[in-house]
């Protein structure tokens, strides 16, 4: 039985392994990411005591990648693909992609030489807040359109008993959360209990908003009530994890819930931008040859996100003091994003489904009243007349039959 949803987010993630080539680069960029959370695991483990080399892997590894994917997504932007991968010979590309991975490498340890803390202040604006707060935007799409009951007027009775467990899920997380959070406040610094108290008030007031409209559409039976309390549980089930963490002074490093979230996160957002691509070729024809690189730039922002998060852990003084201004980024933007995303796309449908509810229509094409009628007229209009097919045929025989010979006589001979 094939179930919509899951269709619908295996289609959107086909792009990413429509070839042997896009194949290669993803397992690449899945390796490249694994290897850095290895790293930051290692150094967490060893609780920030120095090890030999350390850094110049992270930067070898993590910082050769992004590259890699930031020069091959230009040179096909070029159409000069062709000097970084073979469509034909996936051998070939391989031995292309280690060429330019030792390359890529190398350019970045020389960046970071020459521009040193300006260049990774402008990854970490650019690509670890660019990249979190476009998974909250994905993630909170994703959980908004779960709910495909969203056009119908009424809730049934099933996804009302669904979304009432969810918001009780939903107030324990929340009022969870921010307990931790405020808990917190106790071993942090000036800076980060300020930043705590930020992440805590933005958790609140979407709690808050969340709830509220939850609990309007629930007591007007509106469906839309079911993608409120889905999309409360998912954002502060994320938020909580975070608090978690927080509380407990760490960073989670190879935790596999950790690794869990970060697995599902990243799909999200490559689904969500699978999405966004395959509509853009649609409406672009310079992007129909050319989509290959937005694949590579997806992968140059999210390996930039997972680089700069383990490099953040690595190149602290204190792994705990890292640890929470990720965890504190992290709650703050999240919810903050996330409730944009779900005001903007669940007014749009809760209008909708009032405009119903009053018998508006949402188009005017369903004001004709009968439909046969202008059908029957336009086939009266574009029958043609009934030919007669012995006239013309006579006319053209007379023109074309050959006049008489003259007959000959006997004068004329």
């Amino acid at each position: 039985m094939e179930i919509p949803f899951l269709s619908d987010f295996i289609r959107k993630l086909r792009l990413f392994f429509s070839s042997n080539v896009m194949k290669w680069y993803t397992l690449i960029f899945i390796l490249v990411i694994l290897l850095e959370r290895v790293i930051t695991g290692v150094d967490t483990v060893l609780q920030g005591q120095p090890i030999q080399g350390t850094l110049f892997v992270m930067l070898f590894i993590g910082g050769g990648g992004m590259t890699l994917f930031l020069i091959t997504g230009i040179l096909v932007a070029l159409n000069m693909q062709k000097l970084i991968y073979n469509d034909e010979n996936i051998l070939i590309t391989i031995i292309q992609t280690a060429i330019w991975y030792m390359i890529s490498a190398f350019l970045f340890i020389v960046m970071i030489n020459i521009f040193a803390w300006g260049l990774l202040m402008f990854l970490f604006v650019f690509s670890w807040i660019g990249w979190l707060i476009y998974q909250s935007y994905t993630a909170s799409e994703t959980s908004v359109k779960l709910a495909t009951i969203a056009k119908i007027p009424e809730i049934t009775p099933l996804h009302a008993t669904i979304a009432k467990i969810a918001s009780y899920l939903t107030i324990i997380i929340t009022f969870g959360s921010i307990g931790m959070i405020l808990l917190s406040i106790l071993h942090l610094t000036p800076f980060l209990s300020g930043l705590a108290l930020i992440g805590a008030t933005f958790l609140l007031m979407f709690f808050i908003w969340d709830y509220a409209n939850y609990r309007y559409s629930l007591s007007n039976k509106q469906a839309v009530a079911f993608n409120y309390s889905l999309l409360g549980v998912f954002v502060t089930g994320y938020a909580g994890y975070f608090a978690y963490n927080l509380f407990m002074a760490k960073d989670p490093g190879l935790d596999p819930l950790s690794i869990t979230i970060s697995v599902v996160t990243i799909f999200y957002s490559m689904a969500g931008a699978g999405d966004l691509i395959s509509r853009k070729m649609v409406e672009s024809e310079v992007l129909k040859s050319r989509w290959q690189a937005g694949i590579f730039g997806v992968y140059f922002f999210a390996s930039g996100f997972f680089f700069m998060d383990s490099l953040i852990t690595v190149l602290a003084p204190d792994p705990g003091a890292g640890a929470a201004l990720k965890n504190l980024v992290k709650i703050v933007v999240f919810p903050l994003v996330a409730a944009i995303v779900g005001f903007i796309r669940l007014r749009k449908v809760q209008r909708g489904i009032l405009a119903s509810m009053r018998g508006e229509p949402e188009e005017p094409t369903y004001e004709i009243p009968e439909e046969p009628e202008p059908d029957e007229a336009q086939d009266e209009t574009l029958e043609p007349p009934e030919p007669e097919p012995l006239e013309p045929d006579e006319a053209q025989d007379e023109t074309l039959e050959p006049p008489e010979p003259p007959k000959v006589t006997d004068d004329d001979e």
